[in-house]
This record gives C-alpha cells, sequence and structure tokens, in this order.
C-alpha cells in the first residue's frame, strides 16, 4: 500500500525533485550554496543511516532469527521448519522440499521490496524536509541582511530585495505543503501498522497476566496442599508478565502513555500561562 501511495503521488513527487533541482541552479552566493550543501548532506546521512537500519533489521529478521528459532516437532511427529511469513498450506505442503526453499527465496523478495518501499519513503521525507529547512535558513539569512546588504546584489532597492524575499517564502510555503500532500497516506499507513503490532503485542502480554486470575478462580480448595502451593507459585510468576520496552529504556504500556500525556500537557499548560 506504501508503493500504491508513492506511485499516486508521482507526479507530486516529480513536481518537488524539479523544484529541488531549480533551487539549486538559481543560488547565487556562495554562503547560500554552503548552507544547501550542509542540509543536503545532512538529508543524505539520514537517508543512508534510514536504509542501513532497514536492510540491516530485515536480514537479521530473514537470515538469523529463522535459524535461531530452529525446527520442532508437531504432535504428529512431524519436522516443522519456521517459514518467515504466515503461509496457507491448503493448495501444497510447504514443509516439503524444494517447495520450502522456493517459499523462503519468494519471501526474502518479499521483505527485500517492502523494505525497498519503506527506506525509500524515508528517504524522501528527509530529501524534502531539509530541504526545505536549508531554504528557511536563506531566508532567515537574507532578512538578516535586509538592512545592511553585506550580501546580494539589490544594494540600494530595499523593495525589489523584500519582494525577493516574499516570493521565496510563498515558495517554500508552497513546497511544504505538497510535502505535506505527498507523506500523508505513507505516514498515515506507517502509523496504524505500528500502532496495530504494538496493541497486538501489548494483548498478548495482558492475556498472559490473566493465568493468575485463571488460577485463583478455580475450585482450588478442593485440591491437594502441594498442588495448591503450586498454584501459588503461579499466581505469582504471572503477577510480573512479560513487558515491550523500546530498547529495553521505556516500557511500552497504558501506564507510560498516560505519563506522557499528563507532561505533555504540563507542558502546554506552562507555556501558555508564559504567553499569557
Amino acid at each position: 500500500m506504501k508503493h500504491w501511495a508513492l506511485v499516486y503521488r508521482k507526479p507530486k513527487i516529480k513536481n518537488c525533485i524539479e523544484q529541488i533541482q531549480n533551487d539549486w541552479e538559481q543560488v547565487e552566493l556562495y554562503e547560500d550554496r554552503e548552507m544547501m550543501l550542509k542540509y543536503g548532506q545532512m538529508g543524505r546521512n539520514l537517508t543512508i543511516i534510514c536504509a542501513v537500519f532497514m536492510y540491516t533489521s530485515g536480514a537479521i529478521y530473514h537470515t538469523i532469527l529463522q535459524y535461531e528459532i530452529g525446527t520442532f516437532i508437531d504432535e504428529y511427529n512431524h519436522t516443522i521448519k519456521p517459514v518467515i511469513y504466515p503461509t496457507y498450506n491448503g493448495l501444497f505442503n510447504v514443509q516439503k522440499s524444494p517447495i520450502y526453499e522456493l517459499i523462503y527465496v519468494l519471501h526474502c523478495i518479499c521483505g527485500y521490496i517492502m523494505y525497498s518501499i519503506t527506506a525509500g519513503a524515508c528517504g524522501l521525507a528527509a530529501l524534502f524536509a531539509t530541504h526545505a529547512c536549508g531554504q528557511i535558513d536563506i531566508i532567515i539569512a537574507r532578512l538578516n541582511d535586509l538592512l545592511h546588504v553585506k550580501y546580494g546584489k539589490e544594494k540600494f532597492n530595499l523593495n525589489a530585495r523584500f519582494t525577493k524575499i516574499i516570493k521565496h517564502h510563498l515558495q517554500i510555503l508552497r513546497f511544504s505543503a505538497t510535502v505535506q500532500v505527498i507523506l500523508q497516506e505513507v505516514c498515515f499507513l506507517e502509523f496504524i501498522s505500528s500502532m496495530f503490532l504494538i496493541c497486538l503485542l501489548e494483548y498478548y502480554c495482558i492475556t498472559s497476566s490473566s493465568i493468575g486470575l485463571s488460577c485463583f478462580m478455580i475450585d482450588w480448595y478442593h485440591l491437594p496442599v502441594k498442588t495448591i502451593q503450586g498454584l501459588i507459585l503461579i499466581i505469582a510468576i504471572s503477577h510480573s508478565p512479560t513487558k515491550i520496552s523500546a530498547g529495553g529504556i521505556v516500557d511500552l504500556s497504558l501506564f507510560t502513555f498516560a505519563n506522557i500525556l499528563k507532561t505533555s500537557f504540563v507542558y502546554l499548560n506552562f507555556i501558555r500561562a508564559m504567553i499569557t
């Protein structure tokens, strides 16, 4: 769907790239060119970082993780080999060779295509955002130079310089609006998919914590004493369920989300009090 969104916005993407090319061709001052080079290098570095993270994580998931899981024996004494993505077994048996190897290669190709699309979308976002930041800095530099006229050719025509600044500003505003239109579907799809994955994982974590409640609700008083002691251990373990964390730093939970919202509202109220 991300690929469809990018293809659907292809004309606008082309217009933005042409606008970037025109901005580079219209650079007159050495300082402006150095500023654009700085932000261009920043966008290039961000694109490389996104691509490295995306392809590295994809390669680990498609190769090392599959071998770490390994094979296991099902209840029918059949050896089950792991597949990268869920596969329908109605038409053919995925576990048989060479069907398994063919499916594995197809999954790797699909993963490469998905990661390439995501990396390309991140690269476009980094390119457009850094270019807009560079143009904004150029406008700020022209405003600071409006009276002193250290740079530029129109040294004695204030209205001409001011008109040029306004046109440049409007041009950047149109460019930013076009970028927002280009990336809105991609950002929305990324938001929905990430939210779905996090909610699904949290649901499994909450389900694991309900084991203790199930042990408590059974007729445990009819069980032997040793069995009851084992149930107490299960209940105690279930009170410390598995948690999903962001890099082992922040727990992804409703409590953390509520704390972030509280902090955000306090900060917004503080800013509003300072302004008023």
